[in-house]
């Protein structure tokens, strides 16, 4: 129990990442905040998509450098494929990471999935990287999951916890 605060990931006026900004967010959320655990590259509103994977693994340890042990880090790893997934990952046990962060993925050729389907592209991550999964359920094309579903993919040993974004109570109730 407790809070898990990702940091965002600032990017100056010229594109490339706010390092400074970073650490200073990190600071706050690990000093002040204190969190109980620190996502790095797990907001998935910009540099998931935007950033390459030497990138996304720089941020990754320079995030790890700021937290600098006082919290446990959870390394974010999405991606559209089981591969990239686990080559962006791979950073995660040289910084020690706790977990990995996985959004659900979204079908590229539309439709829903399968909760088989999804169970086994967490699952061959987590074997790959030998770490557990955060499950993000972001909803979004052929990526939204019914509270049944989210039940489903809960019984995978290699999922150990949910982001939940549907921005939707009874949703999450029920």
């Amino acid at each position: 129990p407790g809070l898990l605060v990702p940091p965002m990931t600032p990017f100056t006026a010229a594109g490339s990442v706010d390092y400074d900004a970073y650490e200073e967010q990190i600071e706050y959320i690990v000093r002040d905040c204190g969190a109980t655990a620190v996502p790095l590259m797990a907001v998935e509103a910009q540099e998931y998509r935007c950033l390459d994977v030497d990138t996304r693994q720089d941020v990754i340890r320079r995030g790890v450098a700021a937290v600098d042990g006082r919290a446990p880090v959870i390394v974010g790893a999405s991606a559209d494929s089981v591969d990239l997934a686990i080559q962006v990952g791979e950073i995660a046990s040289t910084v020690d990471a706790a977990a990995v962060q996985l959004l659900i993925p979204r079908r590229p050729q539309g439709g829903d999935q399968s909760v088989a389907e999804i169970t086994a592209f967490f699952e061959r991550v987590s074997d790959a990287l030998g770490l557990p999964t955060v499950a993000y359920h972001n909803p979004g094309v052929g990526a939204s999951l019914s509270p049944d579903q989210l039940v489903a993919l809960a019984r995978s040993d290699s999922v150990i916890a949910f982001k939940e974004s549907t921005r939707n109570l009874r949703h999450v109730m029920n």
